[in-house]
């Protein structure tokens, strides 16, 4: 195997475990070695990647930050017939992947931001690209459905998708709280009720 696949590779699976880590115990629950074991590899393999704890963190924002980005731009291509209902099945599958967890796990952004924001600038950053970057791909969503009619169009499509983006947060950290899926359930009804045009 090239050397550069597989430092990509190795580099890939320490990323995973650290998300996975990280999603369950947060930040000060985690060591490096918990992180190598998870991941098979030996503990001096890390400092080959990263230079440091917090930079790992990161690179685990951005990491995680990708995989959610997917999940909105498959939502956005489902909104070219109908932006409304891609929103609606939007709620769905987060409440049946959070379901699915037990929601114990919330979102990995959300729970870095009360253990991180003030301790760490560089985390902090990260934290804030993956807001914007999450907040434009619904707005995307949000225009669409305002040139297909779906959508109300009283309200600028920013700020529609900033509170959509800052109503999912809350829920999922007292959805974490509750153990249950009601926050989730119950924000689903009331934006879908704020969203119409009628």
């Amino acid at each position: 195997m090239p050397r550069t696949k597989q430092n990509n590779e190795t580099r890939h699976k320490l990323l995973d475990a650290g998300l996975s880590a990280f999603i369950k115990k947060g930040y000060n629950g985690t060591g490096i070695q918990e992180i190598v074991n998870n991941a098979g590899l030996p503990k001096g393999s890390f400092y080959n990647y990263f230079k440091s704890k917090e930079g790992f963190v990161a690179e685990v924002i951005e990491h995680y930050t990708d995989g959610f980005n997917g999940f909105l731009e498959s939502k956005i291509v489902e909104g070219e017939k109908n932006a409304f209902l891609a929103i609606e099945t939007m709620f769905d599958d987060l409440i049946k992947k959070y379901e699915g967890k037990e929601c114990k796990k919330g979102c990995l952004v959300g729970n870095f931001a009360a253990e991180l924001s003030d301790n760490s600038e560089l985390s902090r950053k990260s934290m804030v690209n993956s807001f914007n970057n999450w907040r434009d791909l619904l707005k995307i969503l949000i225009l669409r459905g305002q040139q297909q009619k779906t959508v109300r169009d009283d309200i600028e499509a920013k700020d529609i998708s900033d509170f959509l983006l800052n109503s999912i947060e809350g829920s999922l950290l007292r959805m974490k709280i509750e153990k249950n899926s009601n926050p989730l359930i119950q924000l689903k009804d009331l934006f879908l009720k704020f969203l119409s045009p009628n």
